[in-house]
């Protein structure tokens, strides 16, 4: 089996409260500018989060069990696609037991995993927070409280302050 959940090219999708039981090729995948999505709230054995090329961009990994995470950055894709990664991937609370080492993808950002060194460049935001002392445990769930909540605050208002975007 080549793939188990392949987001190819889409914008703003939501897949939470997943289980990847078994290996796949291709674990969570994102490729030709798939961008604002989210990955929430999943396990799995040895889950790779490949981006498949294409330059995907700005996609959201959080409170994820990878298991082993030993191939956590398996990518695929061929190589006249382009780069693996655009610009600020974020993983947020992602537990891994032994996880490789990060890819040099622009404008990394992974909070919550604790397998290397502080990191505070240009390319590259890693804060080596406990999983258990993160707050919030999952950024989407937050944005969305957060958005929600000063849109109820102020119904009706008129403003752009009490309008969702």
């Amino acid at each position: 089996m080549a793939n188990g959940i392949a987001l190819e090219s889409p914008h703003d999708y939501l897949v939470t409260d997943f289980a990847v039981e078994t290996q796949f090729v291709h674990d969570l995948t994102v490729d030709s500018f798939a961008n604002g999505n989210v990955f929430s709230k999943g396990k799995g054995i040895n889950v790779n989060f490949d981006h498949h090329r294409g330059v995907p961009f700005e996609n959201l990994f959080t409170e994820i069990n990878v298991g082993t995470g030993s191939r956590l950055w398996v990518n695929g894709g061929s190589e006249c696609a382009g780069p693996y990664s655009g610009a600020r991937e974020t993983l947020w609370n992602i537990q891994a037991s032994s996880p490789q080492s990060y890819p040099k993808y622009p404008q990394l950002n992974i909070l919550g995993m604790t397998a290397w060194s502080a990191v505070k460049s240009d390319v590259t935001w890693i804060e080596p927070i406990p999983p258990v002392s993160l707050v919030p445990a999952n950024l989407y769930q937050a944005q969305l409280l957060r958005r929600l909540s000063q849109a109820i605050a102020s119904p009706g208002s008129g403003t752009k302050e009490g309008k969702i975007r």
